[in-house]
């Protein structure tokens, strides 16, 4: 359990259109569950204060799912996808009041272990980030890096050729404190994200 109160914002707002499917993403079963419970209970893992699951795509579907894999988060809806901030953002008014550290994960990423949320959520920098390098790239998005650290998350269509040259490295979960989080997602930072998720 971490040292500090946490909340966890699963996005669960995805259309999922690679699959193919009029299901949402995140209702996809893997080892017989939804997506999205094995999200749930990895963050469950840090014993969150609130957890707030943002909807979208077939958010009554995601809902009626949400009330028998986990009967006390909260449900908050992205009527329009676009991106990562913004889906963040449509979480916070749920959060009110709430001091300490927010993670937010991705209800469609069932692997991460609660070892690793545990570090990811006591770590000292001010946002701290997880991805993976891939041995075989694909597809995958960009944490493009710099000297500083962290300079820019890049989806790999919108890729140009300095960022592609990056580690290939995938977003999977952030971790900010919620200081921080009011002044970024709920003031005039969020209004100058593009649906590219990169400012």
């Amino acid at each position: 359990m971490p040292e500090n109160p946490v909340a966890l914002i699963v996005l669960a707002a995805g259309q999922g259109s690679r699959m193919q499917s009029d299901l949402p993403k995140v209702l996809h079963r893997l080892a017989g569950v939804p997506l999205v419970a094995h999200a749930l209970a990895a963050g469950r893992s840090l014993e969150p204060e609130r957890v707030v699951v943002v909807t979208g795509h077939g958010a009554a579907l995601v809902e009626k799912a949400l009330a028998k894999l986990d009967a006390e988060a909260q449900t908050a809806l992205q009527a329009e996808q676009l991106g990562t901030g913004h889906a963040v953002a449509q979480a916070l008014p749920l959060l009110s009041g709430f001091r300490g550290r927010a993670v937010v994960l991705y209800g469609d990423t069932p692997f991460i272990t609660a070892e690793t949320l545990l570090a990811l959520a006591e770590h000292p920098a001010d946002v701290a980030v997880l991805g993976f390098e891939a041995a075989d790239p694909g597809r995958y998005g960009r944490l493009v890096t710099g000297p500083e650290g962290l300079e820019r998350i890049v989806e790999f269509k919108d890729a140009d050729g300095g960022d592609a040259g990056h580690p290939p490295v995938q977003f999977l979960a952030l971790s900010p404190p919620m200081r921080r989080c009011w002044p970024i997602w709920s003031g005039s930072w969020a209004m100058t994200m593009r649906r590219a998720n990169t400012i």
